[in-house]
Formats: structure tokens, sequence, C-alpha cells
């Protein structure tokens, strides 16, 4: 026969060991055991949330100074390019014209534009002779015309279609198109 050790395991006759489970006796050590483990889940995501900002906060840190390097390399580039713009207009452009003769070239081209055109506006084109006289100008008194406008148009239509008709092209049909 086997024997429990603890006091609440008692023998079986069947060689099997039964179990006497009080339920209020094992609650409280369930309760500790859960509080405990909510303790340790509570401390470590404090714990990797904080470890997660302090990387965050040092990638930042580390973007903002690549681009304040990026942005003091590239204002040191645009520095050295405009110096370098400065003399060489210092230096070629007094070796292609000086300065004075620069403003007097530019103020007789813009002098000859001007009185190019003064003379083109000073000189009013004259109409040719052979052009049609413009009708008068329509007055609201003026009187409605004796027969509707439809009546004129179909009589023009037939008029016009009767011309048509009178030509030898249009007089006899032909049976196939194009002969």
């Amino acid at each position: 026969m086997r024997f429990a050790w603890r006091v609440s395991h008692e023998p079986d006759l069947d060689c099997h060991v039964v179990v006497l489970v009080e339920g209020w006796a094992v609650i409280p050590g369930l309760y500790t055991h859960l509080a405990a483990a909510a303790v340790a889940a509570f401390l470590a995501w404090s714990y990797q949330g904080a470890r997660l900002g302090a990387e965050l906060a040092e990638a930042r840190l580390e973007t903002t100074t690549q681009q304040l390097a990026t942005s003091t390399a590239q204002r040191a580039a645009d520095a050295r390019v405009r110096s370098a713009e400065q003399t060489m207009n210092t230096k070629y452009q007094g070796a292609l014209m000086p300065p004075v003769t620069a403003r007097r070239c530019c103020a007789v081209i813009l002098t000859s534009c001007v009185l190019f055109l003064t003379a083109c506006a000073s000189n009013p084109q004259m109409p040719p002779a052979d052009l049609p006289a413009l009708p008068p100008p329509t007055s609201l008194s003026t009187p409605l015309p004796s027969t509707p406008y439809t009546t004129t148009a179909a009589q023009r239509m037939r008029t016009w279609q009767q011309k048509l008709q009178g030509t030898q092209l249009m007089s006899k049909p032909t049976g196939t198109p194009g002969l």
C-alpha cells in the first residue's frame, strides 16, 4: 500500500492516491500567484516601454544630428558657390564690358525700342478706298418686313433647288454613282 505524505491525501485500498481538496484552502494561493504574475507583467511592460522610448529618443536625436550636419554642409557649399560666382563676375565682367559701356548700350537699345513703338503708333494706316460702305445703324423705329422670315426663306430655297435641277448633272439621274 502506498501512503500519502501530506495530510490531505489518504491511501486507497487499490493503491490509488485520493486527493481531498478543499476549495477555499487552495483559492488564496491561486490569487497570490495571479497577483504576482500581474505585477510581473506590469513591470515587464513598463520596462519594455521605457526601453523602447529611450531607443526612439536616441533615433530621433541621431536623425536630427544628421539633418543638422547636412544643412550645415549645404550652407557652406552655397557660400562657396556664391563667393566663386562673385569672383568670376567681377573678373570677367570687367574684361568683357566696362560697367559704363554696358549702361550706355542698354540705354541706346531701350531708346530705339521706344522710338520704333512711337513711330508705329503715330502713323495710322488708311483703309483702302475699294471697301464697301458700312450699312446704317439699325434703329428701334425700323418697321418689320411685310412677309415673315420663314416665307422668304422657303421661297429662296425653292429658287435655289430649281437652279440646281436646271444644271445638266442634276437633270437626268444615273443608275450607278460616278458614271
